[in-house]
């Protein structure tokens, strides 16, 4: 949830979804070896109230509620600070990439029979 910087204080023990996050970020990664964090809203970018995320969790009681981040990146064609979520045109394809290939994974992980087995 993203209202709480609580880590995963409500999640079960053996909850699937910190596995499910870290095996998206690797398949992400391991496009153009740039790094993506996984953690709560709120421990990883700001708190938010209302989101999809936090509905899906709270309201419908989904198994996997988690929000992907794509770009900004920390620089831009060669000037410093974040370029928000206007990425260069160069940058689009290459993030496009990182994402499918972390959906890729994600319905991997989830139509797996064995997803709740420790890793």
């Amino acid at each position: 949830p993203g209202h709480t910087c609580k880590s995963s204080s409500r999640l079960p023990s053996k909850h699937p979804l910190p596995r499910l996050a870290r095996r998206i970020a690797a398949a992400m990664n391991s496009v153009y070896n740039n790094p993506y964090k996984t953690g709560t809203a709120c421990e990883v970018l700001y708190p938010t109230t209302g989101s999809a995320e936090d509905y899906a969790w709270d309201v419908v009681g989904a198994t996997y509620s988690l929000t992907i981040e794509l770009p900004p990146r920390t620089h831009q064609e060669g000037k410093k600070g974040k370029t928000g979520f206007h990425l260069p045109k160069v940058q689009i394809a290459r993030a496009g990439e990182e994402a499918f290939e972390g959906v890729r994974e994600m319905m991997r992980f989830i139509v797996n029979e064995d997803n709740c087995k420790e890793e």
